[in-house]
């Protein structure tokens, strides 16, 4: 299935969608996951609720069966028993629906008959033309479309998209990334993917305009060799990043009887990534930082990273995490250290790197911090900043300590404005609000400066970007 394929317009695009075991229950699982969240969103097509017992389902007209919508259906969404499915599937067919969403589960993830009867949907739904999508999944959130799972997930887009086989995973990463300030231009949840798979995904969001950035959750694959080369074409146009779960032994095994497939060895999986220039993560904060990074900030030249920030002990655990994450932390040459001390009299806690410069100098006038930010970046010394604060400078939370923490995000802010270096932001909690953290954070994204939970994870992300940007370098100078 190309990127040219006309399916991929029903499957993301549906002018119409009927729900097969929709119910007149406030608190059906099934209202939650799929009805209420496409009202909610605004859907732009036409909504089917199929219940043979009702009716009306929330204002909306029902219908008994699939066959008597009097309208076209593109894409059917499956919510009842898996062993009603195969006459579905045929009154599917019959309808001339394109395609076929099975949230149902108790297939190949369940059992030896579920594999056969998962076999027998293929069979159908290929000789009727339909594509399926599932089983045991929840499908796609596309937010330009109104189309979603989750009452939860932004309804503004963006040019990340995620492909996901773990439909509770995907809930979870795109609500978490969300709070980060990552927006999606596509999801997709796909399941035991007995039909549509990972490859088909992969070559689809490759050519998808909307999608800058392709992350990837996934625990096997059925058609090894057609994936590595499809992630092989990927990474040459966008960054793809991969989270390979079911490493260990355990969760091999848990893989198995999620989605009912094998997923391989974890040094096959490095080779690929490596192969490819993918990029592997290990769990999903990191998949959600690269996400972040990649999404905010400009690739770094290199691993030359100048640390800034308030707190001795704090720069000493930083210096430590950007070495573990291989970010390379060199001492201020004495010119530069010079220059900083006229630009910024007083006692400096610190003029070597990472950088600690007299507090009060800092939070009596912005300008300070502007004047120092200049000079570090002026030296083209560094490839990367990473800058942390206290979002509290003293234990009351009256304005005024607040106007300060404001005057230093502005001065980073200008200084983020006068140069092409990239910054990283770690802002320290120390119990301040949550809605403090998030103002803070959307004003650092507004100017390109992603903001992390710790420096380990800004210097882990900085450098992976990194290293993908020196792989795509290689390779193109390899195709030259």
């Amino acid at each position: 299935m190309g990127e040219k394929d006309e399916h991929w317009e029903y499957v993301f695009s549906p002018r119409s969608i009927a729900i097969v075991g929709v119910s007149s229950r406030p608190d059906s699982i099934v209202n939650e996951f799929v009805l209420y969240p496409l009202i909610q969103f605004g859907y732009r097509g036409k909504i089917y609720p199929i219940n043979p017992n009702s009716p009306e389902i929330q204002g909306i007209k029902a219908y008994p069966s699939i066959s008597d919508v009097p309208a076209k259906i593109d894409y059917v969404i499956c919510a009842i028993s898996c062993t009603a499915t195969p006459q579905l599937m045929r009154e599917c067919v019959a309808k001339g629906v394109k395609v076929v969403h099975l949230f149902t589960a108790g297939f190949a993830d369940y059992s030896t008959e579920g594999r056969a009867l998962e076999k027998e949907l293929v069979r159908i739904a290929e000789e009727g033309g339909i594509r399926m999508l599932g089983p045991n999944c929840m499908g796609v959130y596309h937010p330009r479309m109104g189309i979603s799972y989750c009452d939860k997930f932004p309804k503004d887009s963006g040019p990340v998209a995620l492909i996901c086989q773990s439909g509770g995973e995907s809930r979870e990463i795109t609500t978490m990334a969300a709070l980060r300030g990552v927006r999606f231009s596509k999801v997709v949840s796909y399941g035991n993917a007995a039909d549509l798979n990972e490859c088909d995904f992969l070559d689809y969001f490759a050519g998808d305009n909307h999608t800058k950035i392709v992350l990837i959750l996934i625990e096997a694959t059925r058609e090894g060799h057609r994936f590595h080369r499809l992630l092989a074409k990927a990474t040459k146009l966008k960054p793809v990043v991969i989270l390979k779960t079911g490493r260990g032994e355990a969760g091999k095994r848990a893989a198995l009887s999620h989605t009912g497939k094998i997923g391989g060895t974890e040094a096959a999986w490095d080779a690929v990534c490596k192969q490819t220039g993918a990029i592997k993560v290990v769990d999903e904060e990191e998949l959600i930082d690269l996400a972040l990074t990649l999404r905010y900030m400009s690739a770094p030249a290199g691993r030359r990273v100048c640390v800034f920030g308030i707190g001795g002990g704090a720069n000493v655990l930083a210096a430590d995490e950007c070495e573990r994450a291989g970010l390379d932390v060199q001492p201020l040459p004495s010119e530069l250290a010079e220059q900083l001390k006229k630009v910024t009299p007083g006692v400096w806690s610190s003029l070597r790197n990472p950088v600690e410069p007299p507090s009060f100098y800092l939070t009596s006038d912005p300008n300070n911090l502007c004047n120092i930010i200049e000079c570090l970046t002026n030296s083209r010394l560094f490839d990367s900043f990473i800058f942390q604060f206290p979002a509290y400078l003293g234990q009351a939370k009256a304005a005024a300590e607040d106007e300060r923490i404001w005057g230093i995000l502005s001065a980073l802010i200008k200084g983020k404005q006068a140069t092409d270096i990239p910054m990283a932001m770690v802002w320290h909690r120390r119990g301040c609000p949550e809605s403090m953290i998030l103002e803070l954070q959307n004003k650092c994204l507004s100017a390109g400066i992603p903001c992390y939970g710790s420096v380990f994870h800004a210097a882990n992300s900085i450098n992976k970007f990194a290293e993908w940007r020196s792989r795509l370098a290689q390779n193109s100078d390899r195709i030259r």
